[in-house]
């Protein structure tokens, strides 16, 4: 049996422990519910796995039994969790991250037969190869993130936002409109497309 544990990060490293699956926790689909709606509430989101052992024993608080889903459980109620959580002492608890966005490959800008367009460009999304599955992405934010000589608040790092417009073609590609246009060396380069903001 295997324990989901989400991890809130801020300051410090905050544990949500979540009552295992079975006949003293909730079901399988609770603890899936509970975890889509941290995705939706937070853009990355962090899982602990961790092998359940004979040792394992969650209590569930009052609130839990009136309220089923992710409480907050008190680390002094089983101190051999509490050690395994924090001090990650055994090899099959290992972090995981849960990404929010597709990989797209920049194709180029939209052009005739002599001329380009470089205020729209076309993105080639992974995993996606027709039409009716790109349209699901319309509206979605894409940033190109790349790297710079000179660092800006301490860091290199730079974005290029920008959105999906419409299709283009039959095979998944579509068009993007950004806030600047794209410089023509990121021909190739990968970027993101966000699962926001969500049309369903």
């Amino acid at each position: 049996m295997t324990a989901l544990v989400p991890l809130h990060l801020s300051v410090g490293i905050k544990l949500l422990k979540v009552p295992l699956a079975g006949p003293t926790g909730p079901s399988s689909e609770t603890l899936m519910s509970s975890v889509r709606r941290l995705v939706r509430l937070r853009g990355f989101i962090f899982f602990l796995q961790a092998e359940a052992h004979d040792g394992f024993r969650v209590r569930t608080s009052r609130a839990a039994r009136e309220e089923p889903g992710l409480v907050p459980v008190e680390p002094a109620a089983n101190r051999t969790i509490h050690r395994h959580l924090t001090h990650n002492r055994t090899p099959a608890i290992h972090l995981k991250m849960t990404r929010l966005y597709v990989k797209g490959r920049v194709l180029g800008y939209t052009r005739g037969k002599r001329n380009q367009k470089p205020t729209s460009s076309l993105v080639q999304l992974e995993g996606v190869s027709n039409k009716e599955e790109a349209a699901f992405y319309l509206g979605k934010r894409i940033a190109y993130v790349y790297r710079a000589q000179r660092a800006i608040k301490g860091s290199k790092v730079r974005i290029i936002w920008g959105k999906v417009t419409r299709p283009h073609g039959n095979s998944g590609v579509v068009r993007g409109k950004f806030t600047t246009n794209l410089p023509p060396r990121c021909f190739g380069a990968s970027c993101r497309v966000m699962l926001y903001p969500s049309n369903i």
